[in-house]
């Protein structure tokens, strides 16, 4: 007599269901071939990221899909996969980088399978975040980050342009706090503006007198930013750093020109306004001498 089989083991079922999971893949794509590297199964809705369709590949070998580029990228991981090996490698395709697993398969005949994961958001992503560490890690003044989930926000991140500015190295500095850089002539008043602009989650500018390792002092023009994560959450600050003693000894060397400057313009027409009176007097004195009636005495001293 006739049994059902278990529930579960259905093979035309699990073909179904294989089926369409081949069809509804939504990472890229899901491929079978045989031993000459034919597609004989071919599904995914990530096909159409690259305008192509499955019968675009099923019955023909990857020779006559993919151009040379991609079939030297495939044609050793499929041979392997038919000796019963595993490969992963990148492939890029169409404006698209993919990340594609290779391996034996034995269902329905022996052969090989292929998942496609598309991995382009990623690849961007990872490609802008390595531009941002090498632009910040090449900038000339300094870029620090603080952990704002910490008591004493400790330093979790320094760049080139702050160690060299500093002189402490990242060793030396990470996990401590930036007033490690203030000294005794360091003015109170900028520290308590930061202080009070932390507290309050705000954004601040101060320029303060700071100290390389050295000992060395120097005009720091600090600006700090909250960075916020979920709820609003400040999660980090971020801290950039300008040695401005150079233009703070212009500004001054500038100020003292200027009133050197207003000093001469002052004195240029006090002495105008001495001249002008100066020259009324002597011609006063020139009439005087002209007169008859002038003693030789009086005429000495005029």
């Amino acid at each position: 007599m006739p049994t059902d089989p278990p529930s579960g083991t259905d093979p035309v079922r699990e073909r179904v269901l294989l089926e369409e999971l081949i069809d509804r893949y939504p990472f890229g794509a899901i491929v079978t071939f045989d031993h000459e590297l034919r597609y004989t199964r071919v599904g995914g809705q990530g096909l159409a990221e690259v305008a192509l369709e499955p019968d675009d590949l099923v019955g023909r070998t990857i020779h006559e899909v993919w151009p040379p580029t991609v079939v030297r990228m495939l044609e050793g991981p499929y041979r392997a996969a038919l000796q019963g090996e595993e490969t992963t490698l990148e492939v890029p395709y169409g404006g698209r980088i993919y990340t594609v697993w290779i391996g034996p398969s034995h269902d329905p005949a022996p052969g090989g399978i292929s998942f496609t994961f598309d991995i382009s958001a990623r690849a961007r992503a990872e490609s802008e975040l390595h531009l941002i560490r090498s632009a910040v890690a090449a900038l000339d003044i300094g870029i620090s980050i603080a952990d704002a989930s910490q008591t004493d926000n400790p330093l979790i991140f320094v760049n080139r342009g702050f160690t060299r500015m500093t002189g402490y190295g990242r060793t030396d500095i990470l996990g401590r706090n930036c007033r490690i850089l203030q000294g005794p002539d360091t003015d109170p008043e900028p520290v308590a503006k930061m202080r009070d602009a932390i507290s309050a989650g705000e954004p601040v500018q101060v320029t303060l007198l700071n100290y390389r390792k050295d000992g060395e002092p120097f005009w720091n023009r600090v600006t700090i930013s909250p960075v916020r994560g979920q709820g609003d959450r400040i999660t980090h600050y971020v801290g950039i750093q300008e040695d401005v003693t150079r233009h703070r000894e212009l500004g001054e060397r500038f100020e003292v020109r200027e009133r050197l400057a207003l000093v001469g313009q002052l004195a240029g027409g006090v002495a105008h306004d001495i001249r002008n009176v100066l020259t009324g007097v002597g011609g006063l004195l020139e009439l005087a001498l002209e007169r008859d009636d002038v003693s030789d005495d009086l005429r000495d001293d005029l």
